[in-house]
Parts: structure tokens; C-alpha cells; sequence
């Protein structure tokens, strides 16, 4: 399976958490290309294509620079996969997307959903905000 990722990265506070997402891209059993949008220069390997995005005027919508890469690239992959570079997907995670994906109706597109828990275990869910409106007929 070939997979392309787009992983978003603003600045340098979270390359330690770039630098291991990228180790767990690179261990997996797929044949994974890995494209990095970044507002700063970055030597990440030579197996990390690095794209410059100059910062948007609004500060939101840097990371949807990962678009117009996914939509060019459309024909040239099985499975693509876009996070912000804090955001740690693992094989089992893509499995179970997979599986997901197998059982459900045609009309119907499995996802994630990002979640965290706190130390007295409370479940958050970091995607769903008040301030966005989710419009499933989109």
C-alpha cells in the first residue's frame, strides 16, 4: 500500500514531537512518503520532502496547506493521511482505519477522532470545538 503523509509543522517548539512521528512513519510496512509543510527551513532526511508555506495572514489556516499537495498527488497513492505535528499515529491506528473502512457502506468515509485523557481519566475530545459547526451533508 502506498500512503502519503502531509504533516503540518509552524516554527521549531514541537520537532521533538516531529522527530517521532516521523521514527513511527518510518518503521511502518507501507510504502510511506513523507511531505512536511513548514513556515522555516528544515533538514529532516532524505526521505522528508520539506515544503516552505509562507504563514497565512490568519494563523488558523496554516495548516490546511496540506490540500492543493493531497489533491496533485490523488492518483499516485492508496491512503493519505494528513495530522499537525503533534499528532502521533501509529500502524495499529491505520489498521483499525482500515478495518473501518472495509465495513462500511459506499456512501460512507471512515476518520479519525483525536482524543486525550487526563491524569484522573477524563476523555476529551480535541477536535470538536464549539466555535466549528459540523455539517455531515458537506
Amino acid at each position: 500500500m502506498k500512503v502519503l503523509v502531509a504533516i503540518a509543522n509552524y516554527g521549531s517548539s514541537n520537532d521533538i514531537y516531529l522527530h517521532r512521528l516521523l521514527e513511527e512513519y518510518r518503521t511502518m510496512p507501507y510504502d510511506v512518503d513523507i511531505v512536511v509543510l513548514s513556515n522555516v527551513p528544515k533538514t529532516l532526511g532524505p526521505d522528508v520532502e520539506v515544503v516552505l508555506t509562507a504563514p497565512p495572514k490568519d494563523p488558523h489556516a496554516f495548516p490546511f496547506g496540506h490540500k492543493k499537495i493531497l489533491a496533485e498527488r490523488m492518483s499516485h497513492y492508496d491512503l493519505f493521511i494528513y495530522s499537525e505535528d503533534d499528532t502521533l499515529i501509529a500502524e495499529r491506528n491505520i489498521e483499525a482505519f482500515l478495518r473501518a473502512t472495509e465495513v462500511l457502506p459506499a456512501d460512507e468515509i471512515a476518520g479519525f477522532l483525536r482524543t486525550e485523557t487526563d491524569a484522573k481519566g477524563k476523555l476529551y475530545f480535541c477536535d470538536v470545538s464549539f466555535c466549528y459547526h459540523w455539517d455531515p451533508a458537506r
